[in-house]
């Protein structure tokens, strides 16, 4: 079942996803946040479904990868703004 709603989960975020790639034909796009702890369950139906909806020009060039900071990202950010 959990499987499964990654699935879905992923399918519906691949849509939205596609239309970025679509209208701004990014390189990379990075999932951050604790979703992004899932892993291929929930990359690889993001990728499937932007693969199948995104220009093909476009798709085949956009890299969709976990954020490497993962949820320390907003605690880095904000002890970096205090150094300035």
């Amino acid at each position: 079942m959990a499987l499964r709603i990654f699935e879905k989960t992923g399918y519906w975020i691949g849509i939205a996803l596609s239309s970025v790639v679509n209208l701004l034909n990014p390189e990379v796009i990075i999932i951050g946040g604790g979703v992004a702890q899932a892993g291929d369950i929930l990359l690889d139906p993001i990728r499937e479904t932007i693969n199948k909806r995104a220009l093909k020009i476009s798709a085949d060039s956009v890299k969709v990868i976990p954020a490497q900071l993962g949820n320390s990202a907003g605690v880095v950010g904000a002890s970096l703004l205090t150094q300035s």
